[in-house]
């Protein structure tokens, strides 16, 4: 019998972020209009995450070795948030986000969100005290993301 191919490791993936996913849900419930439907929009955002992370961790890494010589520091975080979007004025966002900040409250960053209600998935990258931002396609490239994260670096190592 053959190996099981990457879309039974994705499904197991989903499945076994179920339980964090109603935990995080039930969390922001109080601030947010979070509800247990919204768990398979999270659920697929933190396994895309998880297939970014290495790319996006890498070149961040690159970005601090090379050109700010290691002096970032990196972060990522998850969250949720109420914001437009291309379809309505205030729209529930899960959001993961990696950055690196470094002197003078400089940074760059990425987020990866997904409109809980749509699934459409959206992402950004951005430099902190510069405010440029660049829309990167999903699904992300790493040719496209070097691209986006060159621009918002340059944009805030200018600034």
């Amino acid at each position: 019998m053959a190996e099981p191919g990457f879309w039974l490791d994705r499904a197991k993936k989903l499945v076994g972020y179920h339980h964090e996913a109603l935990d995080f849900i039930n969390r922001v419930g109080d601030q947010l209009p979070v509800n247990e439907s919204h768990a398979s929009q999270l659920r697929l955002l933190w396994v895309e995450a998880d297939e970014l992370d290495q790319m996006v961790c890498s070149l961040l890494e690159d970005v601090n070795t090379h050109l700010i010589e290691g002096s970032g520091e990196m972060d990522t975080t998850r969250g949720a948030d109420v914001r437009p979007s291309l379809l309505a004025d205030d729209a529930l966002f899960f959001e993961c986000a990696w950055s690196l900040t470094w002197a003078d409250g400089k940074a760059i960053s990425l987020n990866l969100a997904i409109d809980a209600s749509t699934g459409i998935f959206e992402v950004l990258t951005s430099g902190h005290t510069s405010q440029a931002t660049r829309s990167v396609r999903f699904p992300v490239s790493e040719s496209a993301l070097k691209d986006a994260f060159t621009e918002v670096y340059v944009a805030e190592a200018t600034y």
